[in-house]
């Protein structure tokens, strides 16, 4: 297998160095000193193509991107430049191209029969409802609310609604499911959902206040 960069790879791994040569590593010292969300360079990041490199064109993804699993080869030099200038910076580009991936599978896999390979994994419908919710719930409210490391995001107030949007969308799934061959609404699973909810909004809750907390005790310390 041949694991060198294509010549497109290469030149978008310099366009990536040198955005992040000129838009990030200059101020992300002082986004993190002042625990203050660049939404103004997450824009531009957005009109680079930054946040939709794994998906293919005719899912959304840029015009350039690989196909899928050729497109992992894009995403690790992408990410590898982006953390070169500000870590914090790169993972946010992680926290919301998960977060973009989770919704998308999760509507995916609902409104289609259910895909042989869910019958191959040790785990129960169920544990899978709660695991795939509380993943997309826990980096939605990681992306846009607040994270470690870098404080608020940029929809600091957005907790609720992120919580509640995911409420809807897995009950509205729930019933569509009733109308898709092969599938049908179970009360179960829609509980499953907002159990997933639910510990990933008290985990997100307890580590914001854990990390809050240590923060403003060694403030207090100096």
């Amino acid at each position: 297998m041949d694991f060198e960069l294509a010549e497109e790879q290469r030149q978008f791994q310099r366009a990536v160095r040198e955005f992040v040569d000129k838009e990030i590593a200059p101020r992300a010292a002082g986004h993190d000193r002042e625990e203050r969300f660049p939404l103004e360079v997450v824009r531009k990041m957005a009109d680079l193509g930054l946040f939709g490199l794994p998906f293919p064109s005719e899912y959304g993804g840029p015009d350039h991107c690989l196909p899928i699993g050729a497109s992992r080869i894009r995403w690790m030099p992408m990410t590898g430049e982006g953390g070169n200038g500000a870590m914090g910076q790169a993972v946010d580009v992680a926290l919301w191209t998960l977060s973009g991936s989770l919704l998308v599978a999760s509507v995916a896999l609902s409104l289609v029969p259910e895909p042989e390979v869910l019958y191959e994994l040790d785990l129960s419908d169920i544990a899978l409802h709660v695991l795939g919710y509380s993943a997309l719930t826990g980096s939605c409210l990681l992306a846009a609310v607040w994270r470690p490391g870098r404080g608020r995001g940029g929809f600091p107030g957005a907790g609720v609604a992120i919580v509640v949007g995911a409420l809807a969308l897995g009950l509205a799934l729930e019933l569509a499911q009733g109308f898709v061959p092969s599938r049908s609404a179970d009360w179960r699973d829609a509980l499953a959902n907002a159990l997933g909810i639910t510990l990933a909004w008290i985990g997100w809750r307890l580590i914001r206040g854990l990390s809050v907390g240590s923060a403003q005790m060694g403030r207090g310390k100096e």
